[in-house]
């Protein structure tokens, strides 16, 4: 056999294995296990609400909204927290650097009219007996100084300053914008068992005010909005 005859057999032999081994690892479609497929799954007829949630959402929010990566949308405290519109224009028209816009006129896979339909369908399946928010939903102006004292009080017990991997690492609040942050503080994260502080709005406004403080100079505030 020449070397070049044996050459093409060994690329050639090499390029099918890495290919079976690249489609082994993917999912429906040819996406990569674990990366959340944007382009609606074809179905017969109109996806119903979950359905569409499950499709383009659960990726990061979690299969029926029970949290992932992001915030789980099944939390009756945040939902009494926003309004349609509000859930629709973030849907719609994407968060912070994180999460992407959905409906096609803003550039997205999803049809504006099945977003506009399945936001009060999720609000019916994971918002009822929120009662009256703890917080309003934006995040609010506030003072570092009296947060960092505040933080120490409230918080740090849990989540010790300078942590590697923790919240108060500069490297984890470069992605996080003020609203993720107060949004953690205000509603916790009911899909890990941690539950948001029942302080005054001021006082969570201040601790976000110190968290941020943290963010390093390059980071951009956007981050994610979740």
């Amino acid at each position: 056999m020449s070397r070049i005859h044996l050459m093409s057999v060994v690329l050639g032999g090499t390029l099918l294995f890495g290919m079976a081994g690249w489609m082994a690892g993917c999912g429906e479609h040819g996406a990569p296990l674990g990366v959340p497929m944007y382009r609606a799954v074809a179905r017969p007829g109109t996806p119903t609400p979950l359905q569409l949630f499950n499709t383009n959402c659960a990726g990061c929010h979690g299969t029926d909204g029970k949290g992932s990566g992001a915030r789980g949308l099944a939390d009756a405290r945040w939902w009494a927290s926003v309004s349609d519109e509000q859930v629709l224009a973030a849907t719609a028209n994407g968060c912070g650097v994180l999460m992407p816009a959905f409906a096609v006129s803003a550039g997205g896979m999803v049809p504006d009219e099945q977003l506009a339909d399945a936001v009060p369908a999720w609000r019916s399946m994971w918002g009822e007996g929120g009662g009256t928010a703890p917080q309003g939903w934006r995040v609010q102006p506030g003072n570092a100084a009296r947060g960092e004292s505040l933080y120490a009080s409230q918080c740090a017990s849990c989540h010790a300053v300078g942590a590697e991997g923790g919240i108060t690492d500069p490297m984890y609040i470069a992605l996080m914008s003020d609203q993720a942050l107060w949004n953690g503080i205000v509603f916790g994260r009911v899909d890990l068992g941690k539950p948001g502080m029942d302080t005054p709005a001021r006082d969570a406004a201040d601790i976000v005010a110190w968290l941020a403080s943290k963010r390093p100079a390059w980071a951009a505030a956007g981050g994610s909005n979740q």
